[in-house]
């Protein structure tokens, strides 16, 4: 029905606002290029999403790399470097 967000809160006592659900601005690192659709899970670089790439796996790896990983859908392309994107978070 539309965009959820709440209020959390950082170690340093501020307030700081957590996208449950909806359409959300998401840094990501295009290492490998991200187009709508695509699945985004998280980076090793703290605060940043990555594409999450399953073409490499077995059927066996998929399955358990698309269990609790996913972060979201990108709903916008990223070809190169770093930027934030609106993405799908459900």
């Amino acid at each position: 029905k539309g965009d959820h967000i709440v209020t959390g809160w950082e170690n340093n006592g501020l307030e700081v606002p957590i996208a449950l659900k909806g359409r959300v601005p998401v840094k990501v690192s295009c290492n490998a290029s991200i187009v709508y659709g695509d699945l985004l899970t998280s980076s090793e670089r703290p605060g940043f999403a990555i594409k999450k790439d399953l073409s490499r796996l077995n059927i066996v790896e998929r399955i358990e790399m698309m269990e609790g990983t996913t972060l979201g859908k990108a709903l916008e392309n990223c070809e190169e470097g770093e930027k934030k994107i609106m993405v799908w978070i459900d």
